[in-house]
């Protein structure tokens, strides 16, 4: 069970083993305040960085777009909105 500690807005702020100053309050393993402090969700840029295609192949598919292939490139692009709509910024 670790001790917590709070910041002003009742959020926690820090989580030890041992009570250290001002973190005498104890919770159980699996709250879900203390999941969710240690595991916090992710944003919608990392939730999009997480499923972009990767740098190769978006200068992979670009270049072969310049020789006259834009197939692979066109399929980039349909799977960046894709993911863009999923994960929307707000």
């Amino acid at each position: 069970m670790p001790y917590i500690e709070r910041n002003v807005a009742g959020k926690i702020k820090s989580i030890s083993e041992r009570p250290q100053e001002g973190s005498s309050e104890l919770l159980d393993d699996d709250n879900s305040e203390v999941l969710a402090f240690l595991d916090p969700p992710l944003s919608y840029a990392q939730k999009r960085l997480a499923e972009y295609p990767s740098f190769g192949d978006l200068f992979d598919s670009l270049a072969k777009k310049e020789s006259g292939d834009s197939t692979e490139w066109d399929a980039l692009m349909v799977a960046r909105a894709a993911v863009k709509t999923k994960y929307p910024k707000s």
